[in-house]
Parts: structure tokens; sequence; C-alpha cells
């Protein structure tokens, strides 16, 4: 959409006097390839005029409109006048009370082309309404973005939340873990240890056989030798 940059205009410049023509001053002019506007003579004279109040003049140009609604469209100008100052306050432009419908805006534009004394009072207005436009929908944008912007970031601290969770309860796993491993070690090395003594105990086991075996077989050769005839115990014939 093209839009046209003016200069800056206090809040009553979209309700001047019909008479009135107001002094152009250099314009920077943005439009699209489609649409060119040229900027207005370096100076035109006005003739003396009657005071009018805006609410008067827009009571004279819709006589069938309700006074408090009139009451409101002079409101809602001035606000727009305001918005369309310098730099500075285009980052306040979500702070302007702009029309917030397309009705509205069709209203602003009927009333600011019924107050414009000619055409390049109707320029200056229709770019000052375009660009309140554009402040319109870039705020509106802009909170749409931001919007969008912190539900992501919530989405985002959720799945976050949500990993930590898993990340404690792999945590708590892999401790159960290192102590089940721990358990088995120490089972493993007196399960050894265990191995090692019944080994030992079985070598004192074959020693103790071994020895048994050889007293049996002394026992054995005594017991034969005592029974023998012509044997006698020498104690006794001593």
């Amino acid at each position: 959409m093209s839009v046209l940059l003016c200069g800056k205009r206090s809040p009553a410049s979209f309700f001047e006097d019909e008479y009135h023509t107001p002094v152009p001053a250099s314009k920077r002019i943005r439009c699209s390839a489609a649409l060119q506007f040229s900027p207005p003579p370096a100076s035109v004279t006005s003739p003396p005029s009657t005071v009018v109040s805006p609410v008067d003049r827009l009571r004279a140009l819709f006589p069938d409109m309700d006074e408090e609604l009139l009451a409101k469209a002079l409101e809602v100008s001035g606000n727009l006048s305001h918005c369309g100052g310098d730099g500075a306050s285009e980052n306040q432009s979500v702070a302007c009370n702009l029309p917030s419908s397309g009705s509205e805006w069709v209203e602003l534009i009927v009333i600011e082309m019924s107050n414009a004394s000619n055409m390049d009072d109707a320029r200056a207005r229709a770019s000052r309404v375009l660009e309140g436009l554009e402040k319109s929908i870039v705020a509106r944008a802009s909170a749409e973005a931001a919007q969008s912007y912190h539900k992501e970031h919530a989405i985002m601290k959720e799945q976050v939340e949500k990993l930590l969770q898993e990340n404690d309860i792999w945590k708590r796993g892999f401790k159960t873990l290192h102590g089940q491993k721990e358990e088995f070690d120490r089972c493993s090395i007196e399960l050894q240890q265990l191995k090692e003594m019944m080994s030992q105990r079985d070598e004192q086991l074959r020693k103790l056989q071994i020895e048994n075996y050889e007293l049996k077989l002394r026992l054995m050769r005594e017991q034969q030798s005592s029974q023998m005839p012509g044997r006698f115990h020498p104690d006794i014939f001593g």
C-alpha cells in the first residue's frame, strides 16, 4: 500500500477553517509505482476567515448525524494528528487511539475529505489518514507478532520443563542402575573370595584324607603284626 509521509501538524489540523488553505512545507512522498503525487506549491495566501468550532462545522456538514458521534469523530481525528508527528511517536503508535474497524476508517476519510478546502488540502488529509492507517496496521501486526512470540515462548518453556522432568527421571534411573552395579560388583568380589576359601578347604580336606589313609594303613599293619605267633609285647617280657 502506498503511503504518503507528511510533516508534523497540530491536533486541530484535520478541522481547519474551510476558508483557510494550509501552508504546505517540503514533503517526502513515498508511493508505489502505480501512484505518484507531486508536492504542493511553496506558499499560498489565505483570506481572512471567521472562527467556527469544529463541532459546529461538522454539524453543518452532517445535520442528520448525532452530535455525540460528531464529537467522537473529532476526538479520533485529533488523536490521528497526534500520532502522525515525528519518528519518536511511531514507537508509541500503539498508544494512539486510532480507529479499530473499517467502518470507523471510512467515516474518518469521509469527514476529512468533506473538510478539505482544495485538492492540496485533500491530499494532505488523505496522506495523514493513510499514514495513521499504516501505523495502525503496523501496531496490530506487532501486537500479533508479540502474541505469537509469547505463545511460542510458552510452548518452548513447557517443552523445556518436560525435558527437565525426563532428565530427572533418567538421572534417578542412572543412580539406581549405578547402585545395582556396585552391589553386583560387591557380590562378585564376595563370591570370588568364597571360591578361594572353598578351594583352600578342598585342599585341606584332600590333605586330611591322605593323612587319614596313611593312619589307617599304619593301624592295619600294627594290628596284623600283633596277631602273629611268637610275637609278644616287649613290655611284658622285658
